[in-house]
């Protein structure tokens, strides 16, 4: 199921994603999460979401950096799935990167990132194993711009007030044109 997504500065997007159970990362019903994750990301071209995204507290994210035609189980098989997901290690440059996200749709600014991560994940297929991912470039980039949304940290909160502001014009803006 596609789902909209939860567009700043709603309060939600502020709140702090809880740890999955990781006996819940079997159930279906987590499974359809995930699904609706990767279908919302993709209907809204995106290339990361987080389930706070859509309203769900949870600290669960998709990402899709290179998309290919194939399918396989629950999404396209490049998809990643990131279940609890911790950096352990940033590395490489701290690089200043254009970053949009979902959230704010029609905005897209500068942010310092490091071009390359140690994610220690719970592996989605096989939940009692953890995996570590070393992610490096918009792969990195993404990854810490999700794991910022499970602490209810969006882009906008790392800007003053002026440009605060030029995002809510920015976004009304582009919500009007997505109606239109």
């Amino acid at each position: 199921m596609i789902h909209g997504v939860l567009t700043w500065p709603s309060n939600k997007l502020h709140e702090r994603s809880g740890i999955v159970p990781i006996d819940e990362v079997g159930t279906l019903e987590f499974h359809q999460l995930v699904k609706d994750l990767i279908d919302t990301m993709k209907s809204h071209r995106g290339v990361g979401l987080s389930a706070i995204q859509i309203g769900v507290p949870k600290r669960v994210f998709v990402m899709q950096v290179s998309p290919t035609s194939s399918t396989q189980g629950l999404g396209h098989a490049d998809v990643r799935v990131f279940v609890n997901p911790t950096i352990v290690e940033m590395t490489g440059d701290l690089i200043e990167m254009d970053e949009g996200c979902l959230s704010l749709p029609g905005v897209y600014e500068k942010v310092l990132r490091f071009d390359q991560v140690h994610v220690l994940a719970y592996d989605f297929f096989h939940p009692s194993k953890e995996a570590l991912w070393d992610l490096y470039g918009i792969e990195a980039q993404c990854a810490q711009h999700e794991i910022d949304h499970f602490d209810g940290i969006t882009m906008a909160d790392h800007w003053g007030p002026v440009k605060r502001d030029i995002a809510r014009r920015k976004i009304q803006k582009s919500l009007k044109r997505s109606k239109v």
